[in-house]
Order: C-alpha cells, then sequence, then structure tokens
C-alpha cells in the first residue's frame, strides 16, 4: 500500500506544466459530444475548463496516479472539482497552465476500505495578454488495497 509518508510528500509538488489551444473543430465536436447549441462567436464550451488543462500538465493522466502510487488498472475515481471560470474561455487562443497538488487525506469506509483523496489545481493564463483567474481544482479517490 502507499506509504503515509509517500502520501505526505505529495502536497506542494508541482507539474511541467504547458499550453493548450481550442480550435473551433475541437469545440465542435465538444458541442456535438455533450449535445450543447452552436458555439456564438468565439466563446468555447465551458466543459474545456475541465477537459483542456488536463492535457497540459506536462505529465499524463497515467503518470499523475504513478505519482500517487496507483494506476488505472487499480480503480481511481474522479471525486470533486471546482472550477473557477472568471470569464468564458475562447476558441483559437493559447492557454498556459501551471499547478500543483494542494493537499491529500487518508480516509477510511466501512465498506470502501482505506482510500485517499488527492486534490490539485490548475491555473490558467492566457499566453501573450496574461490575462488569467481560471482554475480547476479536481480531486481523485484512490482505492489503497493490501
Amino acid at each position: 500500500m502507499f506509504g503515509r509518508d509517500e502520501l505526505d510528500s505529495l502536497p506542494g509538488r508541482t507539474f511541467p506544466g504547458g499550453s493548450f489551444l481550442i480550435s473551433g473543430p475541437e469545440d465542435d465536436r465538444m458541442r456535438d459530444v455533450v449535445g450543447a447549441p452552436p458555439r456564438q462567436a468565439d466563446v468555447a464550451h465551458p466543459i474545456w475548463l475541465f477537459a483542456a488543462p488536463q492535457r497540459a500538465l506536462g505529465i499524463t493522466i497515467d503518470e499523475f496516479f504513478a505519482w500517487c502510487g496507483s494506476s488505472s488498472a487499480e480503480g481511481p475515481m474522479l471525486g470533486e472539482t471546482r472550477l473557477t471560470m472568471p470569464r468564458p474561455l475562447r476558441v483559437g487562443r493559447n492557454y498556459a497552465v501551471s499547478g500543483r497538488i494542494v493537499a491529500v487525506q487518508r480516509k477510511e469506509g466501512r465498506r470502501a476500505g482505506t482510500f485517499d483523496i488527492v486534490t490539485f489545481e490548475l491555473q490558467l493564463a492566457e499566453r501573450g495578454s496574461g490575462d488569467g483567474g481560471w482554475q480547476a481544482r479536481t480531486g481523485f479517490v484512490f482505492p489503497r488495497r493490501s
């Protein structure tokens, strides 16, 4: 099992970061998938604040799971997500992503057994303008089997 020392070393660990650009065709496909109406002007669908930054972490989700002593095969689950969107993201603009792990918590459930919740925050800023304020805070639940 992922030990307490490894767990306690995670808060503050930063992601390499990266950037993303939402293209018009990508936004059209996303809107089709979620059954959203067509785009108005250059306003991207709001789901991109959740989806796009994760592809710009600088590591894969599987690598993040490995940081947390787990893998996709062990069944990690998406927990709580909180998005801060002071204004819409825009199609065709480039956004920089930075982030870090902000919290870890070990819990014990009667039926679920031991599990860890690892929460990270991602900050977004528009490249060039420095305009920022977007944030995605996401928790993953990692079952711990002995």
